[in-house]
């Protein structure tokens, strides 16, 4: 079963030079407990991940898909806190405090950086100095006044596996074995979900399963297949107290403090995405915002320089704003100079968008660095009165194509898709049947704002509740093909 809800959300990073005055803590010695042992080998199968009819046993998806008890999590973060990784990405001659305030100088950025943006590309950024400010007021410091490499103003909220998120190259060869994902979020110490309110800050930390051996803390460990980060990560199904914490812990150090050799590994590590979404600024007036807050979705990436830029968001459309960042109406050219050749471009490519075994690649001009609320196109409206979107057949293909292209949007969520369909006809359910495909089921949501993945105090939400469904019989019948069907 192939699992085709991908929804994408992305972020990135931000460049300078490369500042050597590292006298942090070494990872591996006082602030993270070594812990290695026999769980780093490529793992053979698991009896108890297989039933005896030869099907995979039931996967408990709080254990495995969704990690996100707040006990375990607190405990987590004192070990692996969003300093830690932070310390784990950078290069070892680079400060923490210097790598650390590439992620917070993103947020300063209001054009398109230097030498970036391409020809007839319109700028699409815009500052969040506020909530740049309030997230370093937060952050410890040092004795010198530098941003602690010991504590940030984060804490783990959940732990997320997904078996399903795979790439291939052009020829079809695999990339890597699924995405393991940590999201933190902004908790000063002190400070509570309740009395925070509204006021929010996520980070959504997405890394790679690569296949190639690494070094963590020193110690050489051996390359892994697909197969064997389905068994490694599954294994927790098995497990319960003391032996699932450990082998959890085991796996977080695997994820995100291996050290891979090679230009495809920058800084050595397996981050793909940094993404964030942000409520800290103040509401714009007359913005129309129900949280209160102004939010805005961005992405960072490890860069060459060994820092953190911000980066386009892959497959996500672009909202063209005015070019001047202070303004706060919506450029009166988008129409014609984005929309528009975005209809166009899914016209050209329908045929990959409408398959989900297929990748299809926005060209960079189109392509997002970031989305504010209220402030986005109405996707969903354009695609349904538009001559040339309307002329795609047949109607089914088309609903998903909608459909698949608008879970990169704002408007995959917030323009209703998931609660009631009325931007696709047929709807998912009839789609679903029409194309040979498991059921697209998103029956529990009744509201279009039940878009969020995680809630402030680290509880799924309905969609989530309803997509990890989709993984957890992803995973199954991974499991059963590698490691039950004949046994």
């Amino acid at each position: 079963m192939k699992n085709i809800y991908r929804l994408s959300i992305l972020l990135i990073l931000l460049s300078s030079c490369l500042i050597p005055e590292s006298t942090d803590i070494e990872l591996g010695e006082s602030n993270l407990p070594l812990f290695i042992d026999e769980s780093f080998l490529p793992p053979d199968k698991e009896p108890c991940l297989c039933q005896s009819n030869g099907s995979a046993a039931s996967i408990n998806r709080e254990k495995t898909l969704l990690i996100n008890d707040q006990s375990l999590m607190a405990e987590l973060n004192s070990d692996f806190g969003f300093h830690h990784l932070l310390n784990a990405m950078k290069p070892t001659s680079m400060s923490f405090h210097v790598f650390a305030r590439s992620y917070l100088d993103g947020y300063n950025l209001s054009s398109i950086p230097s030498g970036k943006a391409v020809a007839g590309e319109q700028n699409d950024l815009r500052a969040r100095t506020l909530s740049r400010q309030e997230i370093e007021n937060n952050w410890p410091k040092d004795g010198s006044g530098k941003l602690s490499s010991k504590a940030s103003p984060y804490r783990l909220l959940s732990i997320l596996y997904r078996p399903e998120l795979v790439d291939h190259d052009s020829s079809g060869k695999l990339l890597h074995g699924g995405e393991f994902r940590f999201i933190y979020k902004f908790l000063p110490e002190g400070q509570t979900h309740a009395n925070l309110g509204d006021k929010q800050n996520h980070i959504i930390l997405e890394y790679k399963l690569p296949f190639e051996a690494a070094k963590i803390f020193g110690n050489a460990v051996g390359g892994f297949s697909r197969v064997h980060w389905l068994r490694f990560i599954s294994k927790l199904n098995c497990l319960s107290g003391d032996q699932y914490k450990d082998h959890l812990k085991n796996i977080i150090r695997r994820v995100a403090f291996a050290k891979y050799s090679g230009s495809k590994w920058i800084n050595g590590s397996a981050l793909g995405q940094f993404r964030v979404n942000d409520f800290l600024n103040p509401n714009t007036p007359g913005a129309g915002n129900p949280f209160g807050q102004d939010w805005v979705l961005f992405e960072y990436r490890l860069a060459r320089s060994g820092k953190l830029e911000r980066h386009r968001m892959p497959k996500t459309p672009k909202d063209n704003f005015s070019n001047d960042p202070s303004s706060d109406i919506k450029n009166a050219g988008l129409v014609n100079l984005g929309s528009q050749d975005v209809v166009n471009f899914i016209a050209s490519n329908f045929d990959r968008i409408k398959d989900e075994n297929k990748d299809y690649e926005m060209p960079d001009r189109m392509l997002a660095w970031q989305n504010d609320y209220d402030k986005s196109t109405s996707w969903g409206t354009l695609l349904n009165n538009n001559s040339v979107i309307n002329s795609l057949s047949p109607a089914h293909e088309k609903s998903f194509a909608k459909y698949r292209f608008s879970l990169n949007t704002c408007q995959g969520c917030h323009g209703g898709t998931f609660a009631s369909n009325q931007n696709l006809i047929p709807n998912l359910a009839t789609t679903a049947a029409s194309m040979g495909k498991s059921s697209i089921d998103f029956s529990m949501i009744s509201a279009p704002i039940n878009f969020l993945h995680v809630n402030k105090d680290g509880l799924p939400t309905i969609f989530l509740l309803e997509d990890l469904q989709n993984r957890k019989e992803e995973l199954e019948f991974q499991l059963a093909i590698h490691d039950c069907v004949g046994n």
